[in-house]
């Protein structure tokens, strides 16, 4: 990996279309955490569809230079209704530099 990137911080988010287990994941998790997967208490939440979640499509991928200290998957009548996908929500903390 080039110098820059690796003493970056990096977050990557958004509808993958793609399962836990996909290909797809298991690309972006060898380099990055899924924070619903790495986060101390949390147990990984359904994000699709929005009225009765059954799978993951949703995710928050971070480097090493972050720590995620909570996450969240709102289920309200708001958030059910606002789109077929549950928002994720993550607290992330800022890990020092190297």
């Amino acid at each position: 990996m080039p110098q820059a990137v690796s003493q970056s911080r990096l977050i990557l988010c958004g509808d993958l279309n793609a399962i836990p287990g996909s290909l797809v994941y298991r690309t972006l998790n060898r380099r990055l955490r899924d924070v619903q997967a790495w986060t101390f208490r949390h147990w990984p939440m359904a994000t699709f569809p929005s009225r009765f979640p059954l799978i993951r499509l949703d995710y928050i991928f971070i480097n090493d230079l972050l720590q995620a200290e909570k996450v969240q998957v709102p289920q309200s009548p708001q958030t059910r209704s606002a789109s077929d996908h549950l928002p994720l929500i993550a607290d992330l903390r800022l890990l020092p530099l190297p």
